[in-house]
């Protein structure tokens, strides 16, 4: 499903009237959907089973960074799939990458930036840009030396509101800039 297609799926769902949650991702399913949200129209809660707060954007963050730093997946790797989410969603060939948990984390990535999507569209807004950059910036200072480090990243991304300024970093996604 990509970020069109996502956006409508939920409204859908809202139009109801009806509250619900469902488990999004055969291959993950310990995401729980909770619907309606109170932000906007298609706005959702997310959660993964047994935690009692919905994952943040912090937490993507950490665990991208840990990946590389862990040596679990390659940066060029982890960047193409970075890319791929945000492009394609869902529709992902993730058997083309040799990253542990793949399907985990395209599910956590599309899921918990489609809510950006939804409640901060773009072009207006950032959308599931701000996330997709504060991940990159993540993963850039796990594997190279910068002017940042993940604690202003993590700072980064609790800060809503504004546009944060960007890096110049070099092989950055288009999505970065």
């Amino acid at each position: 499903m990509n970020y069109s297609e996502g956006i409508k799926y939920m409204q859908d769902l809202c139009d109801n009237e009806k509250k619900g949650v469902f488990s999004p991702e055969s291959t993950y399913k310990k995401l729980k959907i909770y619907y309606p949200g109170y932000k906007n129209h298609g706005d959702y809660r997310l959660e993964i089973e047994g935690q009692n707060v919905p994952p943040k954007h912090t937490d993507v963050c950490e665990w991208l960074y840990n990946m590389l730093k862990n040596k679990q997946c390659e940066f060029v790797q982890l960047k193409k799939l970075l890319t791929d989410i945000y492009e394609n969603g869902t529709n992902v060939r993730v058997e083309q990458y040799s990253i542990p948990e793949v399907q985990k984390i395209v599910s956590l990535i599309y899921w918990i930036t489609l809510q950006d999507e939804i409640n901060y569209p773009q072009p207006k807004y950032q959308g599931r840009r701000m996330p997709f950059s504060r991940y990159f910036e993540a993963m850039y200072c796990a594997e190279y030396e910068c002017p940042f480090n993940l604690d202003m990243v993590l700072d980064r991304c609790k800060n809503k509101g504004y546009i944060p300024c960007i890096y110049d970093l070099s092989n950055a996604p288009s999505f970065y800039y």
